[in-house]
């Protein structure tokens, strides 16, 4: 996902102010090879499942505990 990233980054660096059609439709490209490796990796790659899912958890639980944390605080 960082190539098409890369991609959008340059062209913001090298095309004038204006940018025209070019900066539009080349980002939306851009999503669109993201969108399309993204789907290959989740569905192609069983370690990707299981590593998101591990650091979903965490995340979530970390998540889950500043919201109660702030909720009991009154903040």
């Amino acid at each position: 996902m960082a190539w098409p990233t890369a991609w959008v980054l340059l062209l913001l660096r090298a095309l004038p102010e204006p940018g025209g059609v070019v900066l539009p439709t080349m980002s939306a490209v851009a999503a669109l090879v993201v969108v399309g490796r993204l789907r290959r990796a989740v569905y192609a790659n069983h370690h990707y499942r299981f590593t998101t899912s591990r650091w979903c958890r965490a995340v979530g639980t970390l998540l889950v505990i500043g919201w109660m944390l702030k909720s009991m605080l009154g903040a």
